[in-house]
């Protein structure tokens, strides 16, 4: 366990009986962090000063394209609770499509869903920045924290070509496809692969859907 506090005044952390060290947020009770959410995040501040993040063994973009309602947005966030847990909160965090990172709390994932082509242009710097394998600085409004999600997807309505404009940029759209492991977690959907629990559909469209999710799951876990 690390003691930022301890470094800092040259003294060792002192051992409490009885003390149990700090274990993660993902143990503290969704009620605390709801009834003490300022202090919690001063808190974390705190310990995100003193903590020494690594880089990942991957870089962390996975991205879905297809058109609006084939279950883009459905198959990431039950990607992330399928994977981690949905424990005192959900593990996915719905970026929104801007520079800030405000309401970001450590998700290991998170969702960059429906971006305009103007847009995601104009953040290209930024996304190159999170979609890579390293800790990054995310911008809140008034401060910033420290940041490194397992995994980024984008659920766009376009093809990562028209999306970084590749025949003007090719730069932008080779960096991105690069940090899909070269196009492993690069996934089309077809209309008909939506989110099956919130549509009547027969059992085997539902089996469809859970199968493409198991797919989707392995590729993920399995690449680079």
């Amino acid at each position: 366990m690390y003691y930022p506090l301890g470094r800092v005044v040259g003294v060792s952390p002192v051992v409490v009986p009885g003390f149990v060290p700090f274990q993660g947020w993902d143990r503290v009770p969704e009620y605390f962090l709801f009834m003490h959410g300022v202090r919690c995040e001063k808190l974390r501040e705190m310990l995100d000063d003193g903590r020494e993040e690594t880089a990942l063994s991957h870089c962390r973009l996975i991205f879905v394209y297809g058109p609006a309602g084939c279950g883009k947005t459905s198959i990431a966030r039950d990607f992330a609770v399928s994977v981690y847990g949905s424990g005192n909160g959900l593990p996915f965090y719905m970026k929104p499509v801007n520079r800030w990172w405000d309401g970001y709390r450590g998700q290991p994932v998170v969702i960059l869903d429906d971006p305009s082509v103007r847009r995601f242009r104009e953040l290209e710097q930024e996304i190159k920045v999170w979609t890579d394998r390293y800790p990054f600085i995310a911008e809140l409004k008034g401060h910033s924290i420290r940041a490194n999600p397992e995994w980024l997807v984008i659920a766009s309505n376009y093809p990562l070509e028209e999306l970084t404009n590749a025949a003007r940029n090719p730069t932008f759209y080779h960096a991105l496809f690069r940090r899909t492991d070269n196009g492993r977690r690069l996934f089309h959907f077809a209309a008909d692969c939506y989110k099956p629990d919130t549509v009547p559909v027969d059992a085997e469209t539902r089996q469809l859907y859970h199968r493409r999710l198991e797919k989707f799951i392995e590729i993920i876990v399995n690449s680079n």
